[in-house]
């Protein structure tokens, strides 16, 4: 089971979940950026997309694919690793 935004309360239910943290102030930052541009050029139609890398943060509800009730590993970008 998984959730979505690495909020404390995934760090605090039983057993604890794994979520995906994204980076809200970029998000932020970008959604500001194109709605001020929307603004300045209504009658301009944009169709870019726009993707903001997040990390999936391993917690006790996953498991190792196979089958071993051990956590996965600590990888060294604040993630673990299924391997």
């Amino acid at each position: 089971m998984t959730g979505f935004d690495d909020s404390i309360y995934a760090q605090l239910c039983s057993p604890s979940l794994t979520t995906v943290a994204v980076d809200t102030d970029a998000i932020a930052r970008l959604a500001a950026k194109r709605m001020i541009k929307h603004m300045n050029e209504p009658q301009k139609k944009s169709g870019e997309v726009y993707r903001i890398p997040g990390k999936i943060i391993y917690r006790d509800s996953v498991c190792k694919i196979n089958g071993s009730s051990d956590k996965p590993e600590q990888s060294g970008e604040g993630g673990k690793n299924l391997e």
